[in-house]
């Protein structure tokens, strides 16, 4: 299992995005009280959300990385793969339709879940990375204005990774992969 940098956010693999992704996600939902159907990622939650300084955090947070990476298993899931382990964490609770319809269905979607449920989802864009290559990625969308707000994916460490995409920029970046996406219900 390759070593979460702690100093430089942006030379993670794919594989360190993912995981980091799902599991900051599937922290701030178990924060906001969505719990995963999964014991053992329950108790890595509690120990994150029950760690009293910096080093309990990280063991927590390298823990549930950790053991996200080894429920996947080997390889960069692509979406129906993600999908399927989402599923198996949330049952009938996972929806993957924000992505349906038009832009203007689209967008009207996401701003009622948001208003409605003030949860985090996830969606899968392709953007050109630091070494100039395209490629696929999860954001965990936490607002949509005027722009959309990606969350940090990894809030354990010093990186301030938050950023903030125009509407119209993200919704072509996000029709590039199909607006593939998972939101709880």
């Amino acid at each position: 299992m390759e070593q979460i940098p702690m100093d430089d956010g942006l030379n993670y693999s794919p594989e360190t995005r993912l995981r980091l992704s799902l599991a900051t996600w599937i922290v701030q939902l178990h924060g906001a009280g969505v719990q995963v159907e999964h014991p053992g990622l329950v108790e890595l939650c509690l120990a994150l959300q029950s760690a009293t300084d910096a080093t309990q955090g990280d063991a927590a947070a390298n823990a549930l990385v950790d053991q996200i990476g080894t429920m996947l298993g080997d390889g960069v899931r692509g979406p129906d793969g993600v999908a399927a382990f989402a599923l198996a964490l949330y049952g009938q609770r996972l929806g993957t339709d924000m992505g349906t319809g038009t832009r203007a269905e689209r967008t009207a979607r996401i701003r009622r879940y948001q208003f409605g449920r003030r949860l985090p989802w996830m969606a899968r864009i392709w953007e050109r990375g630091p070494d100039g290559t395209v490629s696929p990625h999860w954001l965990i969308v936490e607002s949509v204005t005027d722009e959309v707000t990606a969350m940090d994916l990894n809030p354990w460490n010093d990186i301030d990774e938050e950023r903030a995409v125009p509407v119209g920029d993200f919704h072509v970046l996000w029709e590039l992969d199909g607006c593939t996406a998972m939101h709880v219900i």
